[in-house]
Formats: C-alpha cells, sequence, structure tokens
C-alpha cells in the first residue's frame, strides 16, 4: 500500500470503509473529544491543531490543498440556522462567528491521513491500518492473502479481491453458455494454470472439508492453517517492535506518566507476557487443556484493558495526565490486548486440533 500522506485512492479507499470506520471510532472513542451534534460527532479546527499538536494554520493549509476530499468526506462550514444550532451544543464556539468550519469523523480521519509531521498523526494512522487490516481478514474468513498484513499489496488486493471473484462468476454467467457445470469447470482451468492440479485434487492434498466450496478455495490461503498461525506469531512481533519504538519516542519527548499510570501498564504487560508464554506452550505441547484454560485468562485481559481505559479517562479529567500522555497510555494498552487476541488465536488452534 502506499503512504496514506501520497495516496488519495488508499486514504478513499479506508474512509469508504463502513465497517472499518465504526470499528476505528469505537476504538479511539476513549480518547477523543468532539461534539455531538445532530447525532454525529464534529470537530473544530482548533481541536483538531490542539488534538494532533500542529500550528492551526497547518490545519488551514490542509483544508485549502484538499478540501474537495475533505468535503467529499463530511467536512463543511456551517452558516445561518445550522451555525445557530451548533452553537447550542458547543460552548466554546463565539456566539459573534458568522460561519464555523467542523469536520466529522471520517474528515477527522482524513486530516489524520495528510498530516505529514505530526508524531500523534503518524501514530493514529497506524493504527487505521491495523484495525482495516483486521476488519478485511475478518471479512475474509480469517484468512489473509499475504503473510506480510504490511506488503505494499495487501490492501489494494483485500478491497479489490471481493470485486474480482464477482467479476468472475458474473462473467461466466453472462457469456459462457454451458450451464451450471461451467464453474466447475473454469475453476478447474484456473487451478491448472497456477497449481498444476485441478481443484479437487488440490482439496485433498490441503485436506479440505468435503463440502468446501471449490471456488471459494481459490480466495484462501495455501495451507491455511500454518499460514494463520505464522500471521498471528508475525503480528505479536509488529506490536512488540511497535512498542519498541513508542517506548523511544516517550523516552525522547520526554513524556510522563502518573504513578498510577505506570503501576496499571506494570499490570497488564505482566498479565499480557504470562498469557503469551503459555499460549506459546499449549502449541509447543499440543496441551489442549492449557489451551482451554486460556480462554478466561484471555476475558480478564479484555476487561482489565477496559477498566484501565475508564480509569484513565478519570485521571485525564483530574489533569493527573496530559493529553499526550493520554493517547499514548490508550495506544500502548491496546497494543498488549491486541498482542493477547493474536496469542489467542494460537491456542484456539490447538483446541481445534489445526496445529
Amino acid at each position: 500500500m502506499n503512504d496514506l500522506t501520497t495516496s488519495q485512492l488508499d486514504r478513499q479507499n479506508i474512509l469508504n470503509n463502513s465497517i472499518a470506520i465504526k470499528e476505528i471510532e469505537h476504538e479511539l472513542s476513549n480518547y477523543i473529544g468532539g461534539t455531538i451534534w445532530k447525532n454525529q460527532i464534529w470537530f473544530t479546527k482548533e481541536y483538531l491543531a490542539n488534538f494532533f499538536q500542529v500550528d492551526i494554520r497547518t490545519i488551514e493549509r490542509i483544508i485549502e490543498s484538499h478540501n474537495k476530499e475533505l468535503t467529499l468526506n463530511g467536512y463543511k462550514i456551517l452558516t445561518g440556522e445550522e451555525l445557530a444550532s451548533y452553537k447550542l451544543t458547543d460552548i466554546n464556539v463565539g456566539q459573534t462567528s458568522r460561519n464555523l468550519a467542523i469536520f466529522s469523523f471520517r474528515s477527522f480521519l482524513n486530516v489524520a491521513m495528510l498530516l505529514q509531521n505530526s508524531p500523534i498523526a503518524k501514530k493514529l494512522r497506524s493504527q487505521i491500518l491495523d484495525i482495516v487490516i483486521d476488519v478485511l481478514t475478518e471479512k475474509a474468513g480469517g484468512h489473509r492473502t499475504y503473510i506480510n498484513q504490511r506488503d505494499p499489496n495487501f490492501l489494494p488486493a483485500a478491497f479489490t479481491t471481493e470485486k474480482v471473484r464477482k467479476g468472475f462468476t458474473q462473467t461466466l454467467s453472462q457469456y459462457v453458455n454451458m450451464g451450471p457445470y461451467k464453474y466447475e469447470y473454469f475453476t478447474n482451468r484456473v487451478y491448472k494454470c497456477i497449481f498444476l492440479e485441478n481443484a479437487t485434487t488440490y482439496q485433498k492434498i490441503l485436506r479440505l472439508k468435503s463440502k468446501a466450496n471449490l471456488r471459494d478455495t481459490m480466495y484462501s490461503e495455501v495451507l491455511t492453517n500454518i499460514l494463520d498461525s505464522s500471521r498471528d506469531l508475525e503480528r505479536i512481533g509488529d506490536h512488540g517492535e511497535a512498542l519498541l519504538h513508542l517506548t523511544d519516542y516517550l523516552i525522547k519527548k520526554k513524556v510522563m506518566f502518573s504513578e498510577s499510570a505506570l503501576e496499571e501498564l506494570r499490570e497488564i504487560y505482566q498479565m499480557t507476557l504470562n498469557f503469551i508464554k503459555e499460549a506459546l506452550q499449549s502449541v509447543e505441547e499440543n496441551d489442549i487443556q492449557l489451551a482451554d484454560s486460556l480462554e478466561e485468562k484471555h476475558k480478564n485481559i479484555d476487561q482489565l484493558e477496559r477498566k484501565l481505559r475508564k480509569t484513565h479517562i478519570s485521571r485525564l479529567n483530574r489533569g493527573e495526565c496530559t493529553p499526550q500522555a493520554g493517547v499514548n497510555f490508550i495506544d500502548i494498552i491496546s497494543h498488549y490486548t491486541r498482542v493477547a487476541d493474536h496469542a489467542m488465536n494460537l491456542a484456539e488452534k490447538v483446541q481445534a486440533g489445526q496445529i
């Protein structure tokens, strides 16, 4: 995938994915503010400048250079009755203002994708990509087209997979007059070209279930279980690397956490570390009983994350932590819970007898 700051096509592909946008909004809901107006969340230029820690002129330059794109994604200027209505919900807007630029959640993300010199925007882009990749992977049935999700071709391929699938079947339906057997026939032709085996033989090689849809196997990963496990191990490594980079950033920027926040981070770190060790042990020893025991521990980590989010919001409201520390705290615990998710995937493979 191209850099989001330079590729409008990639930005729009993400912003048009309503499922991913909902998931991103859910993930960010605990540490972004905004104003609820007409049942949506909105942001002003001043809020964006403060959130991304850039000068307001930087936001204005983004608006000037990408006005059409931002407008497509919900950016608008309020005047007249709309402005009067908005003022009733946002006390920070001056009563003498005759117009006001506001950003919807999608255009807020759009700005994050465009800001090149904001560390917060850069981290947010990384989180957006993680969420979008997870959503696309889940939609595809938990399988991946590429082992490395950061491969430049992964997201474009994932966005177009469904379109290609439909195009293949629709073309056969409209232009090939061979009755119902044409789908199996041409599927086998494709398999012959790629794997030198027909689809049925390929099924046997991969030990696919007899009732598995042959055409669907064209879009499944070769040796699915092995690659799925590789994916989870790789993603655990990715999150570990991201935590190292984040720690380096915190040290360089001298970002300080309160003692209570540090204690909470130590707690979720230790719980996640123990969880990973036990998940890997269940794989190495093929210990189904140990894998079963991890289900409850996984729930405990999820519950702890929700608890820590709430307590940290309370600290922010009391002024015990800075907004920058707040964003980084949520980022850290999100990495830990995602690591636990991938470790649980490995344990579930043991439970199912797949590895």
